[in-house]
């Protein structure tokens, strides 16, 4: 599980490190939002840290 979390950590973190945005719930295209609980736009998602 440890490894799941960081994993996603790291791709919500790429945007926000490459300068695309400011925060990881800003870019898009991230599953963040869903991760954080503010909707899933795309409708298709699934949990994977749980």
């Amino acid at each position: 599980m440890k490894k799941k979390i960081e994993k996603l950590t790291y791709i919500h973190n790429n945007p926000t490190k490459g300068g695309i945005c400011r925060t990881d719930v800003a870019y898009k295209f991230s599953s963040s939002k869903f991760y954080n609980e503010l909707g899933d736009e795309f409708d298709f998602l699934i949990r994977f840290d749980s």
